[in-house]
């Protein structure tokens, strides 16, 4: 559907289904300087946020990450939650969400049977952290400053190990294991699209919506909460841990 890549703007797709980073990028092309995201007195422009993104998509390009790898991402819930996520994917790979809640010997088992090849954390977080090939903490003053070296301009598939396709895998998420052993799910792109397209009708998504991302990351209604706000220009307010676990708080947040 033609509504998924933005209403009241000519951002048709081109012929077949694009990556969902692509259609993120025509919402940063389209309006630049709108809100993206906020946590707490962090707020990032489309633009703004998009840069971070790059910069670290290269960072992990550099570092051999590519399409159909997977990477760990274990950081407290903020904007660099965010940027990981989307540098991850920016770099052609697929992201696997550890929440940061979860015993060391769950987070264990998760990275033993799905095997990713990298841990984004920050260095608070790394002790609770498995042992992970490659380790890089977002936080640490040499990640910091390869990252401000990098080009901020979008990455292109000639940068990337292959093209980014629709069929790529965006995300593996675990599920809750209250069956028996906890299952990684793989999503593609084109499922995470294809969720917006299929639901469009319904919710009239626009740029003028504000969401909430209330859950963990690493339970699958995230996937709705962010990419229902940045496909479609939206704006995203990131709950804070202690404000969503309190129902009056939570209340005073969605009014403010």
């Amino acid at each position: 559907s033609s509504d998924l890549w933005g209403r009241g703007a000519d951002l048709t797709p081109p012929t077949g289904m694009v990556s969902i980073m692509d259609a993120f990028q025509r919402q940063v092309e389209h309006q630049p300087e709108a809100l993206a995201v906020a946590c707490g007195d962090v707020r990032l422009s489309y633009r703004q946020l998009s840069e971070r993104v790059m910069q670290l998509g290269r960072v992990l390009i550099d570092s051999g990450i590519g399409a159909e790898d997977v990477v760990a991402i274990g950081i407290p819930r903020s904007v660099d939650t965010l940027v990981a996520l989307f540098g991850v994917l920016a770099s052609g790979a697929a992201y696997m969400p550890l929440d940061l809640d979860y015993p060391r010997e769950r987070l264990a088992l998760m990275c033993d049977d799905a095997r990713p090849v990298m841990l984004l954390t920050h260095r608070a977080t790394l002790t609770n952290m498995p042992d992970l090939p490659q380790v890089l903490c977002l936080d640490d003053a040499a990640c910091l400053a390869r990252c401000a070296a990098a080009e901020a301009t979008p990455i292109t598939d000639d940068e990337r190990r292959m093209p980014l396709s629709e069929a790529h895998l965006a995300y593996m998420i675990y599920t809750s294991g209250s069956t028996g052993k906890p299952k990684g799910v793989m999503v593609e792109h084109r499922q995470v699209a294809r969720l917006f397209s299929a639901t469009n009708a319904w919710f009239n998504f626009s740029a003028a919506d504000r969401w909430c991302l209330f859950h963990s990351f690493a339970f699958d209604f995230s996937v709705w909460e962010i990419w229902g706000a940045w496909l479609y220009g939206g704006q995203l307010f990131i709950v804070p841990q202690a404000i969503a676990r309190s129902a009056p708080d939570f209340y005073h947040f969605v009014c403010r």
